[in-house]
């Protein structure tokens, strides 16, 4: 297969992903207005529902779009001798390093997909959010936080190239089964060690004061089955007028934290059902749920991986050395972004069923059914 060839498969990959995605976006985008059903006039004027309608509808549409917006680059990258370029330029800058090559590859690939998706993140995570007043940031201090956020993936995103070029390299017939293994444990690590480590980097952390709230939140809690070490307030105030609490980490690092902006609302029994919406997902066993669901796709992600590359090394246009080959990188990513794509369905089904189940065990909790109502109508 020549290079013309494998650069047409790339523009049909690419026309075929955005075909696929177009009826979606087009429903997102343009979804034809339709009687609210009565009990939403109940809740909210026209203008409320008219304005949810409107910072909703293109959200799901910037996601589609962000979702998108990679994979034709890096399968022009991957399908054709431009990613052995690139190996072989990182190769030249750090020497006859391979896992260091594979980690400065892993590099440039993250700098331009996150050059790429940068402003779509910008527009969605700050100025629609000013614009409908939800958030009280300012653009440094969103910047700060961006930055944070993209060393911290960028340090894990080049470590996993890292890690899987070594496996590859050491086991080129079977490394999804140890990079399977290897991705696991890190999602296991990664739960348990956010409330400690990563957390702290972007908010405060205070314990729950005592008083009338935290003796509320514990009692739920102990119904709930909830083994939390402490209960703790973010500032999150200080980016946000949402309110929300969460159920985090796993073993001894598991806590309830509460948004400041939720503790010092004055509906107390809105605040209790939404606690217990948390609870009820602990209670559901979401997390080990959403951690089993992730290394079962892991194992069919790494799986189909593995069988693209051995499908890759059949072309000499691309220039590929063996199993490992950063020069690879490119057309696995892009593979792994499509796949993610194409399952965004499916895991947004078990999205809502997890929060079904969670709304069921606020209501079950509390017994608070007109509280419910109003802290949905809140948020």
């Amino acid at each position: 297969m020549g290079r013309g060839t494998l650069l047409s498969l790339a523009g049909a990959c690419a026309l075929l992903a955005a075909a696929a995605a177009l009826p979606g976006l087009r429903a997102a985008w343009q979804a034809p207005a339709r009687t609210p059903p009565a009990a939403l006039g109940r809740y909210f004027t026209p203008e409320e529902a008219a304005r949810g309608r409107a910072y909703t509808r293109p959200r799901y549409a910037f996601a589609i779009v962000g979702r998108l917006l990679p994979i034709a680059p890096l399968l022009l990258l991957g399908l054709s001798p431009a990613g052995a370029a690139l190996r072989d330029a990182a190769s030249r800058t750090v020497g006859p390093r391979p896992l260091l090559t594979a980690a400065g590859v892993g590099l440039v690939l993250f700098l331009l997909l996150q050059a790429i998706g940068f402003p779509l993140t910008f527009y969605i995570g700050y100025l629609r959010e000013k614009a409908f007043g939800l958030s009280t940031q300012t653009v440094h201090a969103w910047l700060w936080d961006y930055l944070k956020t993209t060393a911290l993936s960028g340090a894990l995103f080049v470590g996993v190239v890292a890690g899987w070029a070594a496996l590859a390299r050491r086991f080129p017939e079977a490394w999804p089964l140890p990079a399977w293994g290897a991705g696991v444990l890190l999602s296991v690590f990664l739960v348990a060690g956010a409330p400690v480590l990563i957390d702290p980097l972007f908010n405060t952390f205070t314990p729950l004061p005592e008083g009338d709230l935290r003796a509320r939140v514990a009692a739920l809690a102990a119904r709930a089955g909830v083994p939390a070490g402490e209960i703790y307030e973010a500032d999150a105030s200080r980016r946000t007028v949402k309110a929300n609490a969460y159920v985090t980490g796993l073993f001894g690092t598991t806590r309830i934290v509460l948004y400041d902006t939720l503790s010092r609302a004055a509906d107390g029994e809105a605040q209790e059902v939404v606690v217990a919406h948390e609870l009820g997902h602990w209670r559901a066993g979401h997390i080990w749920k959403g951690i089993g669901l992730s290394a079962a796709a892991l194992f069919l992600l790494v799986s189909i991986l593995w069988a693209a590359e051995r499908q890759a090394l059949r072309f000499p246009a691309l220039h590929l050395r063996g199993a490992g080959d950063p020069a690879a990188l490119p057309l696995l990513l892009a593979v792994g972004l499509a796949l993610l794509f194409l399952t965004a369905p499916l895991q947004h089904a078990l999205s809502r069923a997890f929060e079904r189940e969670a709304d069921a065990a606020s209501l079950e909790l509390t017994g608070q059914r007109e509280a419910f109502v109003r802290a949905e109508v809140a948020l």
